[in-house]
């Protein structure tokens, strides 16, 4: 029997709202199974284009890198060198060697220095002395001498030196009338001479010059009659002296110095052998 709803007599009734809620549960059903199938192309797709993206950071800078030797590639390649012509080859120099005189002129460019100074100089000297001479015999004393001078350069000094000597002669006795009569002599040799001193390394130095001399003799003779004799003698004189300076401290330099002193006189010639120290104040 069929009603009048056309619903079959004896079939369950099935409210609307109820039919209407299975077909939406269908269609959900449906859009699952349809999303869970495109799920792992989904995915799939997305890892493709993130790695796409990776690769393009990587390769990069191999891309600019290709450009750049295709430029390289295509350009003209460099002119070749004349036939016949040797490439210049350019040696860089080697450094240079400091000047010794220029680095000795630097350092002393400081307030207190330990080399030759300029300007005005002033120095002393003592000395042990041996006298051999052609007027007289040979006999040993003392010597002393002053300087006065200026620099000229600065390891060269120009002196105005006063060296002096005294030297005294042996005793002799002799038996004379029956009276007994002894001699003495006391001798000196002194010299005024202009000499260059000049450095030949930081601390050595060789000075040489030249000037007048002269040359005085006295002999005593003790007697009954009492006897006195002078000799005095002037002529030309040279002076060489070589030292070490030992001692430096500012501007004062102590030297151990070694002369020869020459004298050549109408009658004969002197010449004096001195060793001793020097003091001198630049």
């Amino acid at each position: 029997m069929t009603r009048a709803d056309g619903a079959e007599c004896g079939a369950p009734h099935v409210p609307a709202a109820a039919h209407h809620d299975g077909e939406r549960g269908d269609t959900l059903a449906s859009m699952s199974m349809v999303s869970a199938a495109f799920r792992p192309a989904l995915r799939l797709s997305v890892g493709l284009v993130a790695g796409a993206a990776l690769a393009g950071v990587a390769l990069a800078p191999v891309a600019a890198h290709a450009e750049q030797v295709s430029a390289a590639e295509q350009a003209p390649p460099a002119p070749a060198a004349a036939p016949g012509r040797p490439r210049k080859v350019i040696v860089e120099p080697p450094p240079p060697i400091p000047d010794p005189a220029a680095r000795e002129l630097a350092e002393e460019a400081n307030l207190v220095s330990d080399g030759p100074r300029s300007g005005w100089a002033f120095g002393v000297g003592a000395f042990g002395m041996q006298h051999v001479a052609t007027l007289d015999d040979s006999a040993r004393g003392g010597g002393l001498a002053l300087r006065v001078g200026n620099a000229a350069t600065p390891t060269t000094t120009i002196w105005l030196e006063v060296l002096g000597g005294a030297f005294t002669g042996g005793n002799s006795c002799a038996p004379e009338n029956m009276s007994l009569r002894c001699r003495s002599r006391i001798e000196s040799s002194n010299s005024l001479t202009v000499t260059a001193q000049t450095y030949l390394g930081s601390t050595m130095w060789l000075r040489a010059g030249g000037g007048f001399a002269s040359y005085t003799q006295v002999v005593t003779a003790d007697s009954l009659d009492r006897e006195e004799s002078r000799l005095a003698r002037g002529g030309l004189g040279a002076v060489m002296g070589l030292g070490v300076d030992v001692v430096r401290w500012r501007r004062n330099r102590l030297a151990l110095e070694s002369l020869v002193s020459a004298h050549r006189f109408s009658t004969g010639w002197i010449i004096d052998f001195g060793f001793g120290f020097g003091l001198t104040r630049y």
